[in-house]
């Protein structure tokens, strides 16, 4: 009886220890993946403080993520997620095609940066859906789809949208983004690409940043306010300045172009 009870305790405790090394080696995994093939899709750096996720209950939560702007941008990231709160289903991660019950991400900070050669929000997009892009060519004709994901329930909440443009010399005004809900994702095709489900995230994150711009219509008062003291023909040359970048910005970010 001793001898069964002692074999029942070490395979536990063999167990218990698999599924912690298991735990650390995709905790690091996601971490490592996200920091390395992160920078191929939006043309910045990717940093992640701390991935943590159990392979049990499938719940996790992923800390401390900055998405660095592309070259030629000065601000010092483009989007900052404190907390992203995700829910997996276990059994999925074997599998082919990995269903995540629900992404909650509350309140990330965007920063907006616009220059007369477009903003750091449209260079990311256009990263993405390049890169994403020859991924999907390169997918199909090797008729191997890869890994696939459905995304039961994504919201983006709480967030605010930092404007800034080398016109303001530094300064900047912050802006709420709206509420970002999107359901069912890949549901139509059983499944969507990792590529495929970045692009309409994304996407949905640059029209609700789009329409934070298109709604503010108290911004260019505030940028001109900003700079007050550089006296009253500078803040009328700053204020038809920043009436240029901006023009048409918000409308066709919204619109997703």
């Amino acid at each position: 009886m001793k001898k069964l009870l002692t074999f029942f305790a070490i395979l536990t405790i063999l167990v218990i220890g698999i599924i912690v090394a298991l735990s650390l080696n995709l905790d690091r995994a996601i971490k490592k993946g996200a920091e390395t093939f992160g920078p191929k899709l939006t043309g910045g750096a990717v940093t992640i403080d701390k991935v943590s996720l159990s392979i049990l209950s499938g719940s996790g939560k992923i800390s401390g993520v900055t998405i660095g702007n592309p070259p030629g941008f000065t601000t010092d990231a483009a989007i900052r997620l404190k907390t992203v709160r995700i829910a997996i289903e276990p059994k999925s991660l074997l599998g082919d095609r990995i269903r995540v019950k629900n992404v909650l991400v509350e309140n990330p900070e965007i920063t907006y940066e616009a220059s007369l050669k477009g903003s750091n929000i449209n260079r990311i997009m256009t990263n993405i859906q390049n890169a994403t892009g020859k991924n999907d060519d390169a997918a199909a004709a090797s008729k191997k789809p890869g890994k696939q994901v459905l995304i039961d329930d994504l919201l983006i909440t709480g967030g605010t949208v930092r404007m800034s443009a080398t016109i303001l010399k530094g300064k900047t005004v912050d802006l709420p983004l709206p509420e970002i809900h999107l359901t069912n994702i890949g549901q139509e095709k059983k499944g969507a690409s990792i590529d495929e489900a970045t692009r309409q995230v994304f996407g949905a994150v640059q029209r609700g940043v789009g329409k934070a711009v298109a709604e503010s219509g108290q911004f260019v008062g505030k940028a001109a306010e900003s700079l007050k003291n550089t006296g009253k023909e500078a803040v009328a040359a700053t204020t038809e300045g920043v009436k240029s970048v901006f023009k048409g910005i918000g409308d066709a970010l919204s619109g997703g172009q």
